[in-house]
């Protein structure tokens, strides 16, 4: 089964988000995982639109939204990678990410990172 290449991921306060490697697969797995997610309120496709499958070389520059069960995901299309938010609340977050896993893996960090040590330096602080 193809997956999608997740490259990173973070959370900042009300939303989540996830940096994907762009793949011909993005929105037929997309519609996999929405519809694992929220069976019952799935109502629409993701991978169609008027009848045609989508071609994700269309998407370049470009920002879709979806709108399920009190859920927004935002898809900012770039040339190599697609930035997914996630704004819902944590209980609808937990149930999205414990299915991503079906659909999308993780990169494995390079081993030869240079870790250098970083000087700190104290802080003066003036009255």
């Amino acid at each position: 089964m193809n997956k999608l290449k997740i490259l990173g991921i973070g959370n900042e306060g009300g939303f989540s988000y996830l940096i994907i490697e762009k793949n011909k697969f993005f929105f037929e797995l997309m519609e996999k995982w929405i519809k694992k997610s929220f069976p019952k309120e799935y109502l629409f496709e993701f991978s169609t639109h008027d009848g045609k499958k989508k071609n994700i070389k269309n998407y370049e520059d470009k920002h879709e939204y979806y709108y399920v069960k009190g859920t927004r995901l935002d898809a900012f299309f770039g040339k190599n990678k697609i930035f997914l938010t996630m704004h819902t609340s944590l209980g609808n977050k937990k149930n999205l990410m414990n299915t991503f896993g079906d659909f999308a893996y993780f990169i494995k960090p390079p081993k030869n990172i240079n870790k250098k040590k970083r000087k700190t330096r104290k802080l003066k602080i003036r009255a």
